[in-house]
């Protein structure tokens, strides 16, 4: 749905707009940041609901640009405490501030299930829309008894182990997944240990039309992208 804007005409003043629309005229004084509200100026917009200039979402990613679902969230403002957690998409719901300029507060949750300060953003003038990228990627899987260890030690780090994968073998892209980001999976190395294979997504490059060999983008690339585009 779009957003409700009246352009101001003759003879419009704010007491009849708000009447018009049916919102408070307070709303409508906050929201439009008027220093004067008896003071308007022909084709000046005028914006009616508080849902389109006073919103704020939060958008957790992991440091390869996955979203975090159901990561808990605190916003804080005016005094108020606002809680969630995140969707399948990464997004947390749409938060309505009281005026432009509230501080916003973000924590979101630890491991241990403390809260931390992530960010504080000023609500401002317009919804906005606050990224917030970890330094780690979050992986689901549980971990596993080791066969050859007695209870209570601990494995040789120094024990030489056999990759999941040949690092220098070509991954097909991922293709038809219904849940983008990071997938963990149980198994066992030949010899029989507990072995978490953790996988993720390999963009698919037919857009390169085979050109496409790997390596670093220097910036003359990206310039060169972003003049074709």
């Amino acid at each position: 749905m779009s957003a409700r804007v009246h352009d101001v005409k003759e003879g419009d003043t704010l007491s009849k707009i708000a009447k018009h629309y049916k919102v408070p005229l307070s709303q409508l004084v906050t929201i439009n940041h008027l220093r004067n509200p008896n003071k308007l100026d022909v084709n000046q917009k005028i914006m009616i609901d508080k849902g389109d200039v006073l919103g704020l979402r939060i958008l957790v990613l992991d440091m390869d640009r996955n979203p975090i679902e159901s990561l808990a969230y605190h916003l804080e403002f005016g005094g108020k405490v606002i809680k969630g957690k995140t969707g399948p998409d990464g997004l947390s719901g749409m938060v309505m501030t009281e005026t432009p300029a509230h501080q916003v507060r973000i924590l979101v949750e630890r491991l241990d299930k403390s809260f931390k300060e992530a960010g504080v953003v000023i609500s401002g003038y317009r919804n906005k829309l606050v990224t917030l990228i970890s330094p780690s990627i979050k992986v689901e899987a549980k971990t596993q008894p080791h066969p050859n260890v007695k209870t209570g030690k601990l494995p040789n780090p120094k024990a030489p182990t056999k990759p999941a994968f040949d690092p220098a073998a070509k991954q097909a892209p991922t293709l038809q997944k219904k849940k983008l980001g990071p997938a963990a999976t149980p198994s066992k190395t030949v010899d029989g240990k507990p072995l978490t294979k953790v996988e993720g997504d390999i963009p698919e490059l037919d857009l390169f039309l085979g050109t496409y060999v790997g390596g670093e983008l220097a910036q003359k690339d990206i310039d060169a992208a972003a003049a074709e585009l």
